[in-house]
């Protein structure tokens, strides 16, 4: 199967305590919020059934939304707003004979989650057949993902740091450009008369 066996109560206690790292800077044997790469790259899904299209997908995540399924779950002091189980929307995959069988659910939830119709609640899973919430994708994020509008396009860029503090700090050079070269242009007015 290739899973790792679970962490013993000392590895444990070591790992909440901030003792040991492993090679990713994680604490050892602290699970919570770490996700291994090989599982979610796994191969054991088959592919999309043929006929699959985009317009499927779109449709499938709507009836999902208005399935009931969307429920605020607080596991323990996180509330999830409209969020769902995975192993319960395969379920229903099953149950509304949208897919043959769970792999087949499996790849759906998987083309939902790439189409970026629902994302696991801390992002980071890929859709599997197990206990995990995923949610819906918010129109905020999905403008973020694929701008349309003005107003998107500057989110999308002002959300992007590295080209932010490009134009912060060419924007500072050029206003301070007096100060560290004589007879320059003084464009924004900085320097006193």
């Amino acid at each position: 199967n290739g899973r790792k066996p679970p962490p013993s109560e000392s590895s444990r206690r070591a790992a909440i305590a901030g003792e040991a790292k492993d090679e990713r800077g994680n604490n050892v044997g602290d699970t919570r919020y770490t996700t291994s790469f090989d599982e979610d790259l796994s191969l054991e899904v088959e592919d999309l059934p043929a006929g699959t299209t985009e317009e499927f997908i779109r449709e499938l995540a709507l009836r999902l939304k208005n399935s009931g399924l969307p429920i605020d779950l607080r596991p323990d002091r996180i509330t999830y707003k409209n969020a769902m189980v995975g192993t319960e929307v395969i379920d229903w995959m099953l149950k509304e004979r949208i897919a043959k069988n769970r792999l087949a659910a499996i790849a759906y939830g998987r083309e939902l989650v790439r189409k970026a119709e629902i994302v696991h609640v801390t992002k980071g899973h890929d859709f599997k057949d197990e206990p995990l919430f995923y949610r819906f994708v918010t129109p905020y994020e999905k403008g973020l993902i694929n701008p349309k509008t003005p107003y998107q396009w500057f989110l999308r860029w002002a959300t992007f740091p590295p080209l932010s503090f490009a134009v912060i700090f060419v924007f500072l050079a050029v206003a301070n450009l007096p100060f560290f070269v004589p007879g320059a242009p003084d464009i924004f007015g900085v320097m006193p008369k």
